[in-house]
């Protein structure tokens, strides 16, 4: 029997190897989870009406209006259950358009991760929920002062999206707020907008996997 041992060994390592050779390799995948007004959690609130809900309007806001003075956050949350942990997020960016703004928007903007639940129908500036006090990313608003009827993308999420994929009940969104100043508001398309083809819509490129372990196809046509 020892004599046998080495050339079944060495067959082995052979299979390992072709296997190996010729599995196919890892390519990145995009996926754009793009809600409409039924699914979709977007909404807005405001310092000065701080009683006031904004979740059936088809419009976002950010920034503010030193009148009141009246600071604008934006909130946002998307559904990533579909996609299970062992997923890879190579990158991940928040694309927004901007149909008009008000005023002067050439200001800094933070991004903040939401650490609490919320809902779209009852959130207003006195029931926020808590959220990180480090900014996940933070942005200029020196492209939206003259970037009107235009598509504007948030980059460097991916480590958040991850995060919300590999820890799923912990995904409560994120928001938007001025980060020091703010003189003007940038308006928005929520997903309640009647165009489904300009509603705020989350772009994920990577290794995508299903949660059902269904192939990438599956988890494509669940979101685009």
């Amino acid at each position: 029997m020892r004599h046998h041992r080495r050339p079944l060994i060495a067959l082995a390592l052979v299979a390992l190897a072709l296997v190996a050779l010729f599995a196919a390799p890892a390519v990145a995948l995009e996926i754009v989870i793009q809600p409409n007004g039924t699914v979709g959690q977007d909404t807005w609130i405001g310092a000065d009406n701080p009683a006031q809900t904004h979740g059936d309007e088809d419009w976002l806001h950010f920034g503010g209006n030193l009148s009141g003075p009246d600071e604008f956050r934006l909130y946002i949350r998307f559904d990533l259950s579909a996609l299970d942990p062992s997923s890879t997020v190579d990158t991940a960016q928040l694309e927004l358009y901007q149909f008009v703004h008000n005023g002067w928007i050439e200001y800094n903007y933070s991004v903040m991760q939401v650490t609490g639940a919320w809902t779209e129908s009852t959130l207003s500036w006195n029931t926020q929920p808590t959220f990180e006090p480090v900014a996940v990313t933070a942005f200029s608003g020196s492209t939206w002062q003259g970037g009107i009827q235009m598509w504007h993308a948030i980059p460097g999420l991916e480590t958040l999206v991850q995060h919300w994929i590999d820890n799923p009940e912990q995904n409560h969104g994120l928001m938007i707020k001025p980060t020091d100043n703010f003189y003007g508001y940038a308006q928005i398309w929520s997903s309640d907008y009647t165009s489904s083809v300009l509603r705020p819509r989350l772009v994920i490129n990577g290794e995508i996997v299903a949660n059902d372990g269904s192939d990438w196809g599956s988890v494509k046509r669940l979101y685009r």
